[in-house]
C-alpha cells in the first residue's frame, strides 16, 4: 500500500506527463501566430523550432560564449505553454547533453531528451522542476528521482550522460555527481534532440533561461 506522500508524488508526476501531451496537442492545433518556425528546414542545436500558446513565450537569445539559448517567459495559468525543440545527433554508444539554467524564484520548467522510440516512454527521457520546489526530478524506469537543487537567481550547469547501449544515465549538477547516477531508462537510440518547455499545467511557468546548450 502506498503512503500518502508517495501517492501524491506519483500523482503529481502523472499530471505533468499529461501536461506534456496537452502542450504537444495544443502546439499542433495552435493558430499560425502562435507557431514560430526556425529558419532552417530542421531544428538544430543553434536554431530551435518554437511552439507557444496562451500567455507563454519562448525567445531565442544570443550568447557570446556559444550557441544561442532560449528564454521562456511562461504563463502560470492552465493551457499556457511554450516549447523550444532542438535537433542534434548523439554518439554511437553514449550521448552527453549540457545546458545552463537560470530561473527566477517561483518558476517551474520541464526538459526532455529525445530518442527514436515509437512510444513516449521509449522516445523521451524527461526531467522537471515542479511549482513550489527547487528539486530537479528525473523520470527513470524505476520511478521519479530527485537529483538536487536548482537555486533561483543563479546559473546552474546541468549535464546528462546517457549510455544508450546499457540504457542507463547519470545527471551532474555544477560538475558534481548527484543521486541520479546509473539510473535506467527505456529510451531507444539514436538520440535525435532535446526540448525545454513551460508545460500547460496550471502553476508551471515563470522566467527561465537556458544557455550553453550542447549535445554530442
Amino acid at each position: 500500500m502506498l503512503h500518502q506522500g508517495t501517492f501524491m508524488n506519483r500523482l503529481s508526476w502523472l499530471v505533468i506527463s499529461c501536461g506534456f501531451v496537452f502542450a504537444g496537442c495544443g502546439a499542433a492545433e495552435a493558430a499560425d501566430d502562435s507557431v514560430t518556425a526556425n529558419t532552417d528546414e530542421q531544428p538544430t542545436v543553434a536554431n530551435p523550432y518554437i511552439t507557444q500558446g496562451g500567455s507563454s513565450t519562448a525567445t531565442v537569445v544570443s550568447s557570446l560564449a556559444g550557441p544561442p539559448g532560449v528564454l521562456i517567459q511562461g504563463g502560470t495559468e492552465l493551457g499556457s505553454f511554450a516549447i523550444a525543440s532542438y535537433g542534434g545527433r548523439g554518439g554511437a554508444t553514449q550521448t552527453t547533453y549540457e545546458f545552463t539554467v537560470t530561473r527566477a524564484a517561483g518558476s517551474a520548467f520541464a526538459y526532455s531528451f529525445v530518442g527514436s522510440g515509437t512510444k513516449y516512454a521509449t522516445r523521451a527521457l524527461r526531467m522537471q522542476l515542479a511549482p513550489g520546489s527547487d528539486q530537479l526530478l528525473v523520470a527513470a524506469t524505476s520511478g521519479v528521482v530527485a537529483c538536487g537543487a536548482i537555486a533561483p537567481g543563479q546559473p546552474t550547469a546541468v549535464a546528462v550522460v546517457i549510455d544508450t547501449g546499457a540504457k542507463r544515465f547519470d545527471v551532474h549538477i555544477d560538475g558534481a555527481a548527484t543521486p541520479c547516477a546509473g539510473l535506467s531508462t527505456n529510451i531507444v537510440p539514436p538520440m535525435t534532440g532535446f526540448n525545454m518547455m513551460d508545460a500547460s499545467n496550471e502553476g508551471y511557468g515563470g522566467r527561465v533561461e537556458f544557455t550553453d546548450l550542447a549535445m554530442y
